[in-house]
């Protein structure tokens, strides 16, 4: 009966109270645990890629349940999906999408029952009065299938790949983590097989970075470094600072890479 939640509203907000109070309601045997509630407002790829990167820790069958819902109250989806040994319960919206670069789903379904909701629904409140009583359902072991209808499709957002061209190679700033350092798209295996025996030159939002580091502490605090982040990939961090707001770089922003001799 374990679930997680993931939303992105803020740590201290009055909205994750009660959408856990409405899922203990349904289901007072829960065992809630908070991935993270500061995914920044309606960014559903930045909540993609969190999900990816943390939901396959936790044990199988393990319940993840997702709010981050800029389209709430319109014509978007609700999606039921099994990843694996992991269960999501999510928008429609592409926010399971950056899974999929790890393993297809097994299992998809589109939530339409509103037996299990509860009984007076939010236009602008989902995550109370439909995400949280279906999950509560789904742990007391409703079957999915009771939910609503089977599907094979669902939302996939674009999630641009790294360019490795003969000179130079060009990334893209994946998303920016709690501490502002800026994780790329492109991999340290990747990009230390195209340097092949040469240093990498990289430049970022005007800045230049010679070299990897393999940690924080091998630079003084202030300095701009390139790091492999702990999914393996290419990081910009200032050390002891906030690199993110000392460029000013955002999602979607570029990076270019060139070779440079040793």
């Amino acid at each position: 009966m374990l679930i997680t939640l993931t939303t992105d509203f803020g740590v201290s907000s009055p909205y994750v109270a009660a959408m856990k109070g409405s899922l203990l309601s349904t289901n007072a045997h829960a065992r809630i645990v908070d991935l993270t509630h500061s995914i920044a407002p309606q960014n559903i790829r930045q909540a993609a890629v969190v999900l990816a990167d943390v939901t396959p820790f936790f044990p199988q069958g393990t319940l993840h349940l997702v709010v981050v819902d800029p389209g709430v109250g319109t014509e978007r989806e609700i999606i039921y999906a099994e990843f694996g040994e992991q269960r999501y319960l999510a928008p429609d919206n592409g926010v399971l999408s950056y899974l999929v670069r790890y393993s297809r789903p097994n299992f998809l379904l589109k939530v339409t029952e509103s037996r299990y909701w509860r009984t007076a629904v939010s236009n602008t409140f989902h995550g109370r009065d439909i995400f949280a009583p279906v999950a509560g359902h789904l742990l007391a072991d409703t079957s999915p299938n009771e939910m609503g209808r089977v599907t094979n499709q669902m939302i996939w957002l674009d999630w641009p790949e790294p360019h490795l061209g003969t000179d130079s190679a060009t990334a893209e700033v994946l998303y920016i983590d709690s501490f502002g350092n800026v994780i790329t798209n492109l991999t340290t295996a990747m990009l230390r097989g195209w340097l092949s025996s040469a240093e990498p030159l990289i430049r970022i939002a005007g800045r230049e970075i010679t070299g990897l580091q393999t940690t924080y502490g091998q630079r003084g605090a202030g300095e701009l470094i390139a790091l492999g982040d702990s999914q393996g990939r290419l990081e910009i961090a200032v050390v002891n600072g906030n690199a993110a707001a000392q460029l000013g770089v955002e999602a979607g922003d570029s990076v270019q890479i060139t070779r440079k001799s040793l």
